[in-house]
């Protein structure tokens, strides 16, 4: 690990939860956490939301949006703190050859140490092309600039 690299700790990933729309979410207190896994897990009964400690860790969720069928994935492929930003690198993946004809809706659930104050940027991995659906999965203009989710402030 170098030294700008962040640790960060998958809490789930999956290719079913029910957001159909490729956003990032970045949740940053107890009750905000809550809300979202009650509307996020679509098991019955709801088990109760992992335990995260938001004077610690924040959690960082990314979804694709729903997908025609199986084979595809996201994932947070890492986490750095470069020139007074957080950036956390998003990998997707498509299928090759033959996949389940289900809709899916691929997410990738992390939390990430809290560093009060710095911006946290979503951005794709280096090796992949910047697209209009990889733009729109980051909520990036065309082009590829990426998008600041919010500043971590005091809570």
């Amino acid at each position: 690990m170098s030294n700008n690299e962040i640790a960060f700790t998958t809490i789930q990933q999956g290719s079913y939860c029910g957001v159909r729309t490729a956003k990032p979410l970045l949740i940053t207190n107890k009750r905000d956490w809550a809300v979202f896994w009650d509307n996020f897990c679509t098991l019955v009964p709801t088990p109760d939301a992992p335990t995260i400690d938001f004077r610690k860790q924040v959690v960082l969720a990314v979804f694709m949006g729903q997908q025609t069928s199986g084979g595809y994935k996201i994932q947070v492929s890492s986490v750095e703190k470069l020139e007074g930003k957080i950036i956390a690198k998003v990998k997707k993946t498509r299928p090759s050859g033959i996949s389940t004809m289900a809709m899916t809706q691929p997410y990738h659930i992390v939390s990430i140490p809290r560093k009060r104050g710095l911006p946290i940027m979503v951005q794709p991995e280096e090796n992949e092309k910047p697209s209009q659906s990889m733009g729109a999965l980051l909520g990036d203009p065309p082009g590829g600039m990426p998008d600041v989710i919010r500043r971590d402030k005091t809570s």
